[in-house]
C-alpha cells in the first residue's frame, strides 16, 4: 500500500499549522486534485496512492504557499515535514 504522510509546521516556532489546505495532484492526471485539511497537530495523510509523480501544494492563511514534488513507488511510505514561512 502506497502512503504519503506529512506534518505542516511554522518555520520559526515549529508549532503545527491547523487547517492548512493540502492539494495532491498526480502529474499524469492534472485535473484530478485531491484536497484535505491538516489536523490540529498539522498532520495530513493519503493512502492507496497509485505509483507515479505527484505534486503537493500547501496553502495556509498568513503563510507563503509551498509546492513539493515526490515520486510514489510500489509499497512506498513517504513522510514529509513541511516548514511554512510567515508572510509577515
Amino acid at each position: 500500500m502506497n502512503k504519503v504522510r506529512g506534518t505542516i509546521v511554522d518555520k520559526i516556532s515549529n508549532s503545527p499549522i491547523y487547517e492548512a489546505v493540502i492539494l495532491l495532484n498526480n502529474v499524469k492526471l492534472p485535473s484530478n486534485d485531491i484536497a484535505q485539511l491538516s489536523n490540529k497537530k498539522g498532520i495530513f495523510k493519503w493512502v492507496n496512492l497509485e505509483v507515479g509523480e505527484y505534486t503537493i501544494q500547501i496553502i495556509a492563511e498568513s503563510y507563503k504557499s509551498e509546492i513539493l514534488n515526490f515520486r510514489c513507488e510500489m509499497n512506498s511510505e513517504i513522510n514529509l515535514e513541511i516548514l511554512l514561512e510567515s508572510k509577515i
